[in-house]
């Protein structure tokens, strides 16, 4: 993963600032044996930018051409400033080469020591296989069928989900602390609640940029953990006990759209509750092109079809019992065993039951027979365990996963979220106000130089001479540029804050009526009291009418605090993550004329797109909402069967958890990293 040839130190666009401190040794990979009769060398730079090495004993121009130093994930991850060495370790074990690792050692379903290997895949990298198969055009959700059934026949997987039923609790769970945070600062009485404005913290990036260069913005960012992580503890935690597995018996694979997500997943906080060892919700996380790479090294080939991929959805609106019975009935752990897998009779096990097929394929999982030994006996405390007494075994029976194929149809496929393509958190704070608000509400939106940062504005319905009290301000905020700008902002808004009504309003409540002119208004150039806009007032009404955005009056709204941001660090967002499949020139309409020079003039590497590609990222967004294009940048839409559905599942889910175990799944914590001043990495240039 190698930068764009146009980063700098001093220069940069969306990408964190480099630390002075961060250094990397520069090794020469190409360098000749060293030779005692040999010329000292001088170094060269032709006109393309190209680095030679030519012997000042001559006078010619040619020499050797040195390979361009390059900064890749493992040179970040290596330095001190960014993570430690521990963390670096565990970010090298999440890769493809590992989960092909594990595919080929994992035992069989039914010896000892089998992992069940589950997968949750997020939707944009669903959108990212589809916009990469360029024979025919294909919809996420069939791309999920397709990589479903390939998963489960090729590599075993016993379940594969997306990641959109944990997207859908986080969503809800966002918007609950949200209301706690804002009831707080209306009534004065803090008591320990996080602060105004909230941040998003799906964005791993984000997250780490703030603990590591921004502690003072951590009690702003959501405590809401991902979806990636909410998924984690519903596989190895909510799942498991309804398979009868602890969590260590659970391989769980995510596929991600950002390299950051690797990062995310090996942090201490998010492991799994197990009696013996700390066990990590995420095994492994690789991102979209890892895995489509993986997947055809092994003969995938996405524009496959596969049998009932156009099936359509059978959501019923309603939770059937045999629904709620799957999602209250526990089953009681492996117990263990001393004896070898070879004489103990605890590893017989009985013919799954044929509804347990799912399309079309064997799930190849196996339900243990209950027996009991002959030197021990077991009896029931009336408290739904079963207690044994008598010799104890210290080998651990095979788990079973008669239920994953079911928790794959209980699960909704692929919900959509009206919103954005990288979550929708922003979104559903929005809904949640206009529904708070029957009689009606005003949005307004204030677009910047792009759709990378917007900003949303609640108001009651306006009077006549007045503007509409203000309810909520919102930001979308994407790309590092944005982002750097955003933390100065809040920052600055931070300090004893006062919610600015608006000019008007104040007027109003001291007496004043504000003149109005109504010329004025109608040609955008003047404002509401009949005085002449700045250049820079005028120029941001024409540029957010001219994006498509509406052009908000200057009311005083302008240095009003946030009272929630969307943050991502990649600009477009999530289909745009670093970890997406790049496109190729062949791929893209503006290159389909191009010569073979390429983007850099030599090499199969020319022959791919810089990652970033707007025409790229505009079609995987595009894919991405085919099948719901009107839900689109929509912040309500009442009447939706799957989100109803999903909401009485997602009920039905957290009262099966005590009130310790709801907020270990759907919270978390953050910590500011202190850089060590003995350390030499933090010695400035």
């Amino acid at each position: 993963m190698a930068f764009s040839g146009a980063l700098t130190l001093t220069d940069l666009n969306d990408f964190i600032t480099p630390s002075q401190a961060c250094i990397k040794p520069v090794t020469e990979t190409n360098k000749p044996e060293k030779d005692a009769s040999q010329a000292a060398t001088e170094i060269h730079i032709d006109s393309t930018g190209a680095y030679y090495e030519v012997s000042s004993a001559t006078e010619t121009t040619q020499g050797r051409k040195l390979e361009q130093a390059q900064i890749n994930l493992n040179d970040c991850l290596a330095c001190s400033g960014c993570i430690t060495s521990a963390e670096s370790v565990l970010i090298t074990l999440q890769s493809h080469i590992e989960v092909l690792a594990f595919v080929g050692a994992n035992p069989p379903p039914g010896q000892s020591g089998h992992r069940i290997p589950v997968m949750s895949i997020a939707p944009q990298v669903l959108a990212s296989l589809s916009a990469s198969v360029s024979t025919a055009s294909v919809s996420p959700r069939q791309m999920l069928r397709r990589v479903r059934s390939f998963c489960r026949c090729n590599m075993g997987f016993e379940a594969v989900f997306d990641t959109t039923f944990a997207r859908h609790l986080a969503l809800r769970e966002t918007v609950t602390e949200w209301k706690q945070r804002r009831d707080a600062a209306c009534s004065g009485k803090a008591d320990g609640t996080d602060p105004l404005p909230m941040i998003a913290s799906a964005c791993p990036g984000w997250i780490c940029y703030a603990e590591k260069t921004h502690a003072e913005m951590l009690p702003y960012i959501s405590k809401t953990k991902s979806p990636q992580q909410i998924m984690g503890t519903l596989v190895k935690q909510w799942i498991g006990e309804r398979c009868g597995a602890h969590p260590d018996a659970i391989y769980h694979l995510a596929v991600m759209p950002c390299y950051d997500k690797k990062l995310e997943a090996s942090r201490q906080d998010f492991v799994a509750a197990h009696p013996h060892e700390t066990v990590r919700e995420v095994d492994c996380v690789i991102t979209a092109g890892e895995f489509e790479g993986m997947l055809r090294s092994r003969g995938w080939d996405p524009a496959a079809a596969v049998p009932d991929e156009d099936a359509p959805l059978i959501a019923e609106p309603a939770l059937l019992e045999e629904d709620r019975h799957l999602i209250q009935e526990k089953r009681p752990p492996p117990k263990t065993c001393s004896k070898s897998s070879a004489s103990c009779s605890c590893s017989k096990k009985a013919t799954p039951p044929a509804e347990e097929q799912a399309n079309g394929h064997s799930s190849a999982v196996e339900e243990p027979v209950s027996h009991e030994h002959d030197h021990g006996h077991s009896h029931s405390h009336g408290d739904g365990h079963n207690h044994s007494h008598g010799d104890h075994h210290d080998h651990d029976h095979p788990p079973s996963a008669v239920s994953l194929p079911k928790f794959e149809h209980l699960f909704p496929e692929l919900l959509t979220h009206p919103g954005t393509s990288s979550g929708s958190y922003l979104h559903a704070i929005v809904a949640h106000i206009m529904q708070e608000n029957p009689s009606g509400v005003q949005l307004e939106l204030r677009k910047g130089r792009n759709d990378d940062f917007v900003e949303y504005i609640i108001r009651r319905p306006a009077e006549a001479s007045t503007l509409g009290e203000v309810l909520f301000k919102g930001a979308k905020c994407y790309g590092f540029r944005n982002l750097q700008n955003l933390v100065r902002k809040v920052g600055k808004s931070s300090k004893p804050a006062r919610r600015v009504v608006g000019r008007r309003a104040a007027a109003k409540a001291n007496g004043d009526a504000p003149a109005v002119n109504g010329d004025a208004q109608a040609n955008g150039d003047t404002n509401a009291e009949g005085g002449k806009l700045s250049i820079r007032e005028v120029v941001a009404r024409r540029r957010a009418a001219k994006n498509g955005g509406v052009a908000a009056a200057d009311d005083g709204e302008r240095d009003r605090p946030y009272d929630y941001v969307e943050v991502m660090a990649c600009p477009g967002g999530c289909v745009n993550g670093g970890g997406q499949i790049k496109p190729t020139r062949a791929a893209l309409p503006s290159e389909a004329s191009a010569g073979d020079a390429g983007l850099n003039g030599d090499g199969q590497d020319a022959r791919e797109a810089r990652w970033g590609d707007k025409e790229w990222t505009r079609k995987v967004e595009e894919l991405y909402w085919v099948e719901a294009p009107e839900a689109r940048d929509v912040a309500v839409r009442e009447g939706e069967v799957g989100l109803k559905r999903a909401d009485a599942i997602a009920d039905e889910v957290l009262a099966t958890l005590a009130p310790g175990e709801m907020l270990r799944m759907l919270r978390t914590q953050y910590h500011a990293v202190e850089q060590d001043p003995n350390s030499g990495f933090t010695a400035q240039w």
